[in-house]
């Protein structure tokens, strides 16, 4: 919910985690270290609650002519009030100019239309998922021309889909399709998950996984119609002494340079395909990008945790520039990575 990446991060003893933190395998104990309003939710939660409170430069300058115009207002009512007595004699027509008075020359509007509408703002951006740190940041919008956009559901979709199969030398696509998701079948991966969808969706139902096993921080291996079937990282193919062919091991690397998840299947003692999984960019998020650009800003992407991440564009998103990604409360438009030469000013949204 914080990072807001597609994929789980790998953890080890001494680790911090932040708390709702979905544990996809294995034991995992913590020690509680911060409760209540010291949490990070908490934080945000306070975020919101600070903007919403304080001032922007607007409207202390609304205050500033209030200060001043109503005791001018009440003056002239009341000067009203003793001119049409004076002049007239009608106490009810002198009250009703004086209240006439009143009532059009006052500057309610003026003292509570800012207001109301910084509430209304940072409230409703509140609800769409926007944290908007004060009344200031809403100001400097108009000056705004960086955008630091996070990758994960905000320019991509946040789900993991499977984008490519790249079999060896004399490996059936379908068997590959049908052998992997039947393994990563009994895993709760959501790279695991993505190709279970794409086997069911393609192939329909998938034969049973026996003996099942997780490997963490490698893999899975289980036994599939009779074969020894491993699915994961290269690492686990060098831990069980298999070779992957140069075919295999150059489409591995190319899908780690374009910042995609690759993932080596082999079954009967022999690497037999990898599978490139990824997170999608939305249909929307390139005109979105355009949208941006025509109107003067720039771009930039706050993307992902591993290296080759860090150093690629989200395919087709059309971003410029990218810098690793961190909680929404540490997330800062003014990494050297994000920060275009001359920028004056900077806006940051993440989903």
């Amino acid at each position: 919910m914080l990072t807001g990446e597609s994929i789980p991060v790998d953890v080890t003893p001494g680790d911090a985690v932040t708390g709702a933190t979905i544990n996809v395998g294995g034991r995992l104990v913590v020690t509680a270290t911060r409760v209540g309003a010291d949490t990070q939710l908490a934080q945000m939660a306070r975020l919101v609650e600070e903007a919403q409170s304080g001032k922007a430069e607007v409207q202390r300058l609304a205050d500033r002519i209030s200060a001043v115009f109503v005791p001018i207002v009440f003056v002239i009512a009341a000067v009203t009030l003793a001119a049409w007595l004076l002049l007239t004699g009608d106490v009810a027509a002198a009250f009703t100019a004086s209240v006439a008075v009143l009532i059009i020359a006052c500057p309610c509007a003026l003292g509570l239309a800012t207001p109301t509408a910084l509430l209304v703002g940072t409230g409703r951006g509140a609800q769409l998922g926007i944290l908007i740190k004060g009344p200031e940041v809403l100001e400097s919008t108009r000056r705004v021309d960086t955008i630091v956009l996070d990758k994960t559901g905000t320019v991509t979709t946040g789900r993991m889909t499977l984008t490519d199969i790249v079999p060896a030398s004399g490996a059936d696509r379908d068997d590959v399709l049908r052998i992997a998701g039947a393994i990563e079948d009994g895993s709760e991966h959501p790279i695991a998950q993505a190709v279970v969808r794409a086997a069911r969706a393609e192939l329909g139902a998938l034969p049973p996984v026996e003996a099942f096993e997780n490997i963490p921080g490698r893999g899975v291996s289980g036994i599939v119609e009779g074969r020894v079937v491993l699915a994961g990282r290269p690492a686990l193919m060098a831990d069980r002494s298999l070779a992957m062919p140069a075919s295999l091991a150059s489409a591995y690397e190319a899908a780690e340079r374009d910042a995609h998840t690759a993932i080596v299947l082999a079954w009967d003692g022999a690497a037999r395909a990898v599978l490139v999984v990824s997170d999608r960019v939305k249909p929307d998020a390139v005109p979105a990008l355009d949208a941006l650009r025509g109107l003067g800003m720039t771009p930039c992407c706050s993307p992902a945790t591993t290296s080759a991440q860090r150093t690629a564009s989200p395919p087709r998103s059309g971003s410029t520039t990218c810098s690793p990604a961190s909680c929404p409360r540490a997330r800062s438009p003014r990494s050297p990575g994000c920060s275009p030469r001359g920028a004056r000013s900077r806006w940051s949204a993440t989903a």
